[in-house]
């Protein structure tokens, strides 16, 4: 291995590759300040990329080759390139003869997976501009904004000679973010660096391939199994995204199936180690199934008149999920599993369309749906054992537009909290207490687009809005009429979705914006910390 340092700041590690190819890293922090009371770091966790499928190659020596023994069904011609692990010969090559678990062989998988293009031959990581011009775009930075789905290369002034090249996720403001591998000399994926001066810096080329099909992403939910994390995100055209970590499992992400239309809601409930999300596109209530046993499976549960503005689920005492569903000014009562008859019922028409929905089952059995709606007005619709004999009162109003409604129940006390664009209030009632509306935080400057709420074990009541500058705001009480706010952290653009858990005392802001998954945890002693866990979206 060679060891070179440049301009005093950046120490580079040099190898071959396929055609002697090096692969620099360089070591560094990234801080970013955020508008609140402190800086967070912002990266992705350094594990395995969202789906690269040659993770799972072994070391095999210092010269920073990965292999296997037996050629994966992946990857049949691995034995192009080769070394030997006591004895044993390791083949080292992907399909595109780059080795494996390196820059080059990560960028040859991305571009492959984005545009079905195949990029073998092109030589060191330094000569990949030069091999690729004339068959594509390659651009100087300084006349040129790079677009998601770009190379970035260096040439020979990195890595001993040998470059570098990296996968752009994303741009903000001209800058890249870029996705790559072995930057650490671990052969992991990497995604916490940018072009920006200080990070990678400006790259000497950008080789653009072609134009990343665009989707957003416009739905999220949350759940936590076995200690394991998992985010669900649809989108934009109809694809549903399990990702996962945590408890010693890697970073996953893949598809467990999908629909040929936008997703616009999204629940998910977990009984007896299956998952079950359920999800609205348009006029339509779907149901995704899998796990333990269970293979992926999309049902329909069912249509109505309106578009679905509005979904919350639950499982009840019986097995039976229950997706309460908020269609234009009705709310429905839609539940069906474990043996139960399939039952579709209208709870009640509302004066206003219905923007939000939460759920509660009381201890004397009683379902509990939570209502939002765009006139301001708060809705509480119960019922025992049969929907149709369902009732609703009026708590209050909040004077503008609901925009996001939760609920939880703390002894038996019913809690709201319901968000317009700009505050949030808490209503209190229930089971002997006095009832109470309070406004516990307000924001300016931006505007609430999510809500959701948790409990912490030392008693604190948590509101956690998301915005639209991506700021995360988390509002806490004892007492609702002495209610406290700051800011943890901020995801990079406005939240589209946002869902909260609690693991091990640390609060967990799971969310989406448009484009990226993230997480952001913090409290118990725990620093706030984000991670994003997806671009892939």
């Amino acid at each position: 291995m060679k060891l070179k340092k440049h301009g005093g700041h950046m120490i580079t590690f040099a190898r071959k590759s396929a055609y002697t190819t090096a692969r620099w890293i360089s070591l560094f922090a990234i801080t970013i300040l955020m508008t609140g009371l402190l800086q967070v770091l912002t990266l992705k966790p350094v594990f395995a990329d969202d789906a690269y499928p040659w993770a799972g190659a072994t070391y095999v020596d210092a010269n920073y080759d990965w292999g296997y023994s037996t050629c994966p069904s992946s990857d049949s011609g691995c034995m192009s390139l080769y070394g030997y692990l006591n004895g044993v010969k390791m083949g080292e090559a992907d399909p595109w003869v780059y080795y494996l678990r390196n820059c080059t062989s990560y960028v040859a998988w991305q571009i492959n997976q984005q545009f079905s293009k195949d990029i073998h031959g092109w030589g060191n990581a330094a000569s990949w501009a030069t091999n690729a011009a004339g068959t594509y775009s390659v651009y100087t930075p300084s006349s040129y904004t790079p677009v998601k789905g770009d190379i970035a290369q260096w040439g020979t002034e990195v890595g001993g000679g040998f470059g570098h090249v990296s996968y752009v996720y994303a741009v903000n403001s001209g800058v890249a973010s870029l996705d790559e591998y072995n930057v650490a000399g671990t052969g992991v994926f990497s995604s916490n660096r940018t072009t920006a001066s200080g990070s990678a810096g400006t790259p000497d080329h950008y080789i653009h391939i072609g134009t990343v099909s665009s989707t957003t992403g416009t739905a999220t939910s949350s759940q936590v199994i076995n200690g394991v994390e998992h985010i669900f995100v649809g989108d934009s055209a109809g694809a549903i995204q399990d990702i996962s970590w945590g408890n010693g499992a890697p970073l996953t992400q893949w598809q467990p199936a999908g629909i040929s239309s936008s997703i616009s809601k999204m629940t998910s409930q977990v009984t007896n180690g299956v998952i079950t999300v359920v999800f609205a596109s348009g006029v339509n209530l779907y149901s995704l199934s899998w796990g333990n046993g269970v293979q992926p499976s999309v049902t329909g549960e069912g249509s109505f008149a309106s578009n679905i503005t509005a979904l919350s689920s639950r499982v009840t005492s019986d097995g039976a999920i229950h997706a309460y569903v908020g269609a234009g000014s009705q709310v429905w009562n839609v539940s069906w599993g474990n043996g139960t008859a399939y039952n579709k019922t209208l709870l009640t028409s509302e004066g206003a369309v219905v923007n939000a929905l939460s759920n509660q089952v009381t201890s004397d059995g009683y379902q509990n749906v939570y209502v939002g709606l765009n006139n301001g007005s708060i809705m509480h619709i119960y019922w025992l054992s049969n929907p149709s004999q369902a009732q609703q009162w009026q708590p209050g109003t909040i004077g503008a537009a609901v925009v996001g409604i939760t609920s939880q129940l703390i002894n038996g006390v019913t809690n709201i909290d319901a968000a317009t664009a700009t505050a949030v209030t808490n209503f209190v009632y229930g089971n002997g207490a006095t009832f109470a509306q309070h406004q516990v935080g307000s924001v300016s400057g931006m505007t609430i687009t999510a809500l959701d709420s948790i409990m912490t074990s030392d008693g604190y009541q948590n509101a956690i809005a998301g915005t639209s500058t991506g700021a995360i705001e988390d509002i806490y009480w004892t007492d609702p009429a002495h209610a406290s706010q700051w800011q943890p952290g901020a995801y990079p653009a406005s939240v589209v979705g946002l869902t909260t858990q609690i693991i091990s005392g640390v609060i967990q802001a799971n969310g989406i914006t448009s484009s990226v998954a993230d997480n952001l945890s913090w409290g118990n002693g725990s620093n706030p910390f984000l991670y994003q866990v997806s671009s892939n979206l």
